[in-house]
């Protein structure tokens, strides 16, 4: 049976060192405090998690997200925003989701690592057209197909992010999602 019971989970993990000025955040509508040093990553199980549990900006996020399962490869940090929108992903409204109202810079980018595996990942960022390497706010969402066709996403919101270091911290972020996937 598994990870059923835990359709929707928050783990708060260390930022790792050498990661350097890399910072987590929690969701805007996330009453609970996040310690500084560490980030939090949200997970659910899509469809069929209940309503409860997760922030709501962070379940519509989900909801928002799961098609970019279907992406086909991509070279690593490739800007998949385009694909992504043929797919239904609306990525201004996904940061409205995620930043709420307000003034904010748009994020113009879905950066791809791992795209067409089975543990893609993908930084939704602003990236800077004159400093393409400087560090960006950016949510990194992953996604993991469970064996019962279910779909487990989790995001993580992150500050100070060097566009270097997202392979890493994919890594580390996603690689978490192996033992987190839902089993019959």
């Amino acid at each position: 049976m598994g990870f059923a019971q835990h359709t929707q989970t928050t783990e708060d993990l260390r930022i790792p060192g050498n990661w350097g000025s890399v910072r987590g955040f929690a969701a805007r509508d996330d009453g609970t405090a996040l310690e500084p040093g560490f980030l939090r990553v949200y997970r659910t199980r899509l469809p069929g998690s209940p309503a409860q549990g997760l922030p709501a900006s962070v379940r519509r996020q989900a909801e928002a997200v799961a098609p970019l399962a279907g992406l086909p490869a991509a070279e690593d940090l490739s800007n998949q925003a385009a694909a992504a929108q043929r797919l239904g992903v609306d990525l201004r409204a996904l940061a409205e989701m995620r930043f709420g109202s307000g003034k904010y810079t748009l994020p113009n980018a879905l950066l791809a690592v791992q795209a067409g595996t089975a543990l893609p990942g993908f930084f939704h960022a602003y990236i800077a057209p004159d400093q393409p390497g400087a560090p960006v706010t950016a949510t990194l969402y992953c996604l993991a197909a469970g064996a019962d066709g279910a779909t487990v996403v989790s995001l993580t919101h992150l500050g100070q992010v060097p566009p270097g270091r997202m392979r890493a911290i994919k890594q580390t972020v996603c690689g978490n999602e192996r033992r987190s996937v839902p089993t019959p």
